[in-house]
């Protein structure tokens, strides 16, 4: 039998996005590639090789990873124990609005877990709305920031992941692997920029590049823990 119940659904728009989805600052790409900070020859190269490895994280985990403010609605809640924001991490201060069919819930959160007064608690790591005493019911409205203040706050083995794969697309532009040394071709306004070989090769092989590259398969297998599930 085919189940009639209806299933949750989210809406995510973002209010204000994060300035950058750089994973890692140009000086610290340098210190990776013991390049002296004083050095600048290559800094458009290492820029776009920044641009372009962080956008293909992103892609690849179907999310923004930058502390974005957004606003959320759950419809069709239907004895849900748990819903998951969007944009994670979220701190409690961060949410400026929750409404549950148009009524102010914020107020309800159980400060101390295991309280019989408490309507529902945050795990903030991860973005979890939890009620202990009974599952979500109807539409939820939020209005929150989450995410993280990126470069500085990028979490260490997606940063370190994120290096590992700018490194390879470096030496590959040592190597001349790309449109034969060719970065860019600019004609009076127009620019059109190519990317690093180990990028298309994640492109093409979508979300988990295992079978293009082991260093995307190696990036990917560090990345999908931040993967966002909900469309």
């Amino acid at each position: 039998m085919v189940s009639t119940q209806p299933k949750i659904q989210h809406i995510l728009h973002v209010v204000t996005p994060w300035p950058t989805a750089d994973l890692i600052t140009l000086t610290d790409l340098k210190v990776v590639l013991r390049i002296p900070d004083t050095d600048t020859s290559k800094d458009p190269e290492l820029t776009l090789i920044i641009d372009g490895v962080s956008a293909q994280i992103a892609r690849m985990v179907n999310r923004s990873l930058g502390y974005d403010e957004v606003t959320e609605t759950f419809y069709n809640s239907v004895d849900e124990d748990r819903i998951y924001f969007s944009q994670w991490p979220v701190k409690l201060a961060d949410i400026q609005v929750l409404q549950l069919d148009g009524v102010d819930i914020l107020p309800t959160i159980d400060v101390k877990p295991g309280s019989p007064n408490g309507d529902w608690i945050l795990e903030e790591k991860t973005g979890t709305l939890f009620r202990p005493n009974a599952p979500w019911n109807g539409t939820l409205f939020a209005h929150y920031s989450g995410g993280y203040k990126l470069p500085e706050e990028a979490p260490d083995d997606l940063m370190r992941a994120a290096q590992v794969a700018m490194r390879e697309d470096y030496y590959s532009f040592l190597r001349g692997a790309t449109m034969s040394g060719v970065r860019m071709v600019a004609h009076k306004g127009a620019r059109v920029q190519y990317y690093p070989p180990g990028q298309v090769a994640a492109t093409a092989a979508g979300q988990h590049p295992g079978s293009q590259s082991p260093t995307w398969a190696a990036v990917w297998a560090v990345a999908q823990k931040y993967f966002r599930h909900w469309l």
